[in-house]
């Protein structure tokens, strides 16, 4: 609203179930429509979209005011298509990280034309979502018999306490048999006690 009274040098007044738009110069009635649902809606606005023109022409046929007898002409800066001077990579993060074919999919839906190549479109944030670590390559390592090694873990503190109010818990695991065994723990430093006691 702002930017169209700007652009066509006019006012707008409300009431509670209509309103008017001025000229700011004679404060002459150009508009006037009614409240529907809650909301102002311009029926007679019509758009002419024309393509040799810099702006959009939207032209009013059937305004409402009695007095006036030749149509108005409305400008707007927001023409059917244009070229867009943003770059590729604010498009791709304003619009949530797309692909390609979806960006461009998507400025051709709202008419916006940009110079769009897979070079010109390479997000370093993208890349590192994608990426991912390579395998660990197979341990040449074996165990021929139970408690040869045994792997060790602390985990917690838990974000919530069990009902008998354990946080933590201690892991062994047998690399031969991969036997495991859990104890739980109220607190952290109790890991001593299962190490010495294992």
């Amino acid at each position: 609203m702002s930017q169209f009274a700007r652009d066509n040098c006019v006012y707008f007044e409300f009431h509670p179930g209509f309103c008017f738009v001025k000229s700011q110069e004679s404060h002459q009635i150009l508009l006037q429509e009614t409240l529907k649902d809650g909301l102002y809606v311009f029926y007679s606005l019509q758009l002419n979209l024309v393509q040799k023109s810099l702006s959009n022409k939207i032209s009013v046929s059937n305004y409402s005011n009695s007095n006036a007898s030749n149509p108005v002409a409305f400008t707007s800066n927001i023409g059917p298509s244009f070229q867009s001077s943003v770059s590729v990579c604010v498009w791709h993060y304003g619009l949530g990280h797309p692909s390609l074919c979806a960006l461009k999919y998507a400025l051709k839906l709202c008419n916006i034309y940009v110079n769009l190549n897979k070079k010109s479109t390479v997000c370093s944030a993208c890349c590192m979502r994608k990426s991912y670590k390579l395998p660990f390559s197979m341990s040449t390592t074996t165990y021929s018999e139970p408690l040869e090694l045994v792997h060790s873990e602390v985990w917690g503190r838990a974000p919530v306490d069990s009902i008998l109010g354990f946080r933590y818990y201690i892991l062994f695991m047998d690399a031969y048999s991969k036997y495991t065994w859990v104890y739980m723990m109220k607190n952290k430093s109790e890991a001593i006690t299962f190490f010495n006691s294992n």
